[in-house]
C-alpha cells in the first residue's frame, strides 16, 4: 500500500507500507501523521524539487483532507488531526465516495499509467522504483491546476447536494 499527499506547491514523501504491516490507526498516526505530515508544516524552501518545497503559503490556506479508509477515519486519527492540523476537514464534513473532490486521485491515475506500462514490474523493488519516479516527477502544473480547481469543485458538490462536483 502506498500513501502520499500533495498541494499545488509540492509533494509529501511517498510512504510504502511494509509488506507485513496492516494500516492501523496507531501506525497511521505515529508513522504518517507524526513523522511525515507534521514536519511538512515547517518547510520553508520555495524552490527546488517538489519533495523539498514549502507546501503551504500560510496556515490559513492549508486544508487537510483524508479519504474515508478505516485508519484515517478512526476516532483516534480524527482527534489527532483536530488537535494538530489547522483547517482540518473532518470525515463527517466530507462527502462519501467523492473521488472528484480528492485531487490526489487524479495524480494516482497519472502514476498508474506510467507504473504499469509494458513490461509490468516483476519485483517489489522494481515496482517501488517505478512508483517513486513519477511521484517525484509529477508535473507541477498538474498539481497547481488540481489544487486551483478544488474550491470550484467543492462549491459544485455543495450545490448538487450529492458530493458530485460534475468533473
Amino acid at each position: 500500500m502506498m500513501l502520499g499527499g500533495m498541494t499545488g506547491r509540492g509533494l509529501t514523501k511517498l510512504h510504502m507500507l511494509p509488506t507485513d504491516q496492516t494500516l492501523t490507526s496507531q501506525y497511521y498516526i505515529n508513522q504518517i501523521l507524526e513523522k511525515e505530515m507534521k514536519p511538512l508544516k515547517s518547510r520553508r524552501q520555495v524552490t527546488g524539487g517538489p519533495m523539498e518545497r514549502k507546501l503551504f503559503s500560510s496556515k490559513k490556506e492549508m486544508a487537510f483532507v483524508q479519504d474515508r479508509a478505516p485508519a484515517p477515519s478512526s476516532k483516534a486519527t480524527q482527534m489527532w488531526c483536530q488537535v494538530n492540523l489547522p483547517n482540518f476537514i473532518a470525515k463527517d464534513s466530507w462527502p462519501a465516495n467523492s473521488l472528484d473532490l480528492n485531487p490526489i486521485e487524479d495524480i494516482w491515475s497519472i502514476i498508474d499509467e506510467t507504473t504499469y506500462n509494458d513490461p509490468a514490474p516483476k519485483t517489489m523493488a522494481e515496482l517501488k522504483r517505478r512508483l517513486r519516479f513519477p511521484w517525484k516527477n509529477s508535473i507541477i502544473d498538474t498539481r497547481k491546476e488540481l489544487a486551483h480547481f478544488m474550491p470550484r469543485r467543492s462549491e459544485n458538490a455543495i450545490k448538487n447536494k450529492t458530493g458530485d462536483s460534475g468533473y
